[in-house]
């Protein structure tokens, strides 16, 4: 009975996390975390280590070959509020039932918070994103994060490109 539970459980969260929302060609739905000699792809629904094709999205050290090709955070725990999630669950209610969600592969999560209990926040709205902090966005050479943020070699990165990743920063700075 646990084998098929833990099936269950799996085949569900797949089920539940091919949601999809939409964003306009101009807004970025992943973006690059570049810190010391790590640099590795985030998406807004909770994937990591995983670029924007589809391919392994952490490289270490920056500019070499990839480390990871996907990974995720997964999250699991007993609820005993004797409910179960999910469309014609065939479990009659428990006192307690073990839920687990978060992302591997794919993912079971959506961008956005939790407003309160039921109500979560439009996944599209402009302030639903990632947000990168960096303190010397003015001054900083940007010419590596633009290479690895468009998939470029850095000699043909352009001033555009360059000044992509600056306003990037710069709204994330000032919002």
């Amino acid at each position: 009975m646990k084998f098929i539970l833990i099936i269950w459980i799996l085949q569900t969260s797949w089920l539940f996390g091919q949601a999809k929302f939409l964003r306009s060609n101009e807004d970025v739905g992943a973006t690059l975390v570049t810190i010391n000699k790590l640099s590795m792809w985030i998406h807004e629904d909770g994937v990591t280590a995983n670029d924007p094709s589809g391919g392994p999205g952490a490289t270490y050290p920056r500019g070499t070959g990839s480390v990871i090709f996907s990974d995720g955070v997964l999250w699991g725990g007993q609820v005993k509020d004797g409910r179960l999630i999910g469309v014609g669950c065939i479990f009659p209610p428990a006192p307690s039932f073990t839920r687990v969600g978060g992302t591997v592969y794919s993912s079971g999560l959506l961008p956005g918070r939790i407003i309160e209990r039921g109500v979560a926040e439009d996944p599209v709205a402009p302030d639903v994103r990632i947000w990168r902090i960096r303190r010397d966005w003015q001054t900083a050479d940007l010419e590596q994060d633009a290479a690895e943020f468009f998939n470029l070699l850095p000699d043909s990165i352009t001033d555009a490109e360059i000044n992509f990743v600056r306003a990037q920063y710069e709204t994330d700075w000032l919002e």
